[in-house]
């Protein structure tokens, strides 16, 4: 049989470390939400992910569009997009308790006329408890940009 070092809290397993050193914590904050179907974003908007896939712990509000860090760590983020088919520059950027997070942490996607762009982006932050962490969008002309569950996810998780 398998050996394994088990920690429990409540009689709930919390973390194991089996016997070759692979560590698994079913209870670490984690989520992954995009847009289903078919759908456009206005530019100058916080966007919302309305079809959650993953969410431990609840942590995510396909509400507000909000991630809030339950404990105090460091974060992994990733999202991803695509833009219009008018000759634009699309900016999704990460925002930290409501406040663009740095300038240069933002998905940028250059489409030309009648050409879609698309890409991911992923970024580490340390945050505080109750800090929360969300996309915004803006284009520089105004543009809505295209958005389904293909092109449109924004995910995270507890790294430590």
């Amino acid at each position: 049989g398998s050996r394994y070092l088990k920690f429990d809290t409540n009689e709930t397993e919390r973390m194991r470390i089996d016997s070759t050193g692979r560590v698994t914590k079913p209870f670490q904050p984690a989520f992954v939400a995009d847009y289903a179907g078919t759908s456009s974003v206005a530019s100058g908007n916080n966007l919302v992910y309305p079809n959650v896939r993953l969410n431990v712990g609840s942590s995510y509000s396909n509400s507000t569009g909000k991630f809030t860090a339950p404990v105090a760590g460091n974060y992994i983020f990733y999202w991803s997009a695509i833009g219009g088919i008018n000759d634009d520059v699309y900016r999704f950027k990460l925002y930290k308790n409501d406040a663009e997070y740095i300038s240069s942490t933002q998905l940028r996607i250059d489409s030309p006329a009648s050409q879609y762009g698309n890409g991911t982006r992923t970024d580490i932050l340390a945050l505080a408890a109750s800090d929360t962490v969300h996309i915004y969008y803006a284009s520089d002309s105004g543009n809505t940009s295209y958005a389904n569950e293909n092109y449109m996810t924004f995910g995270g998780y507890l790294l430590g």
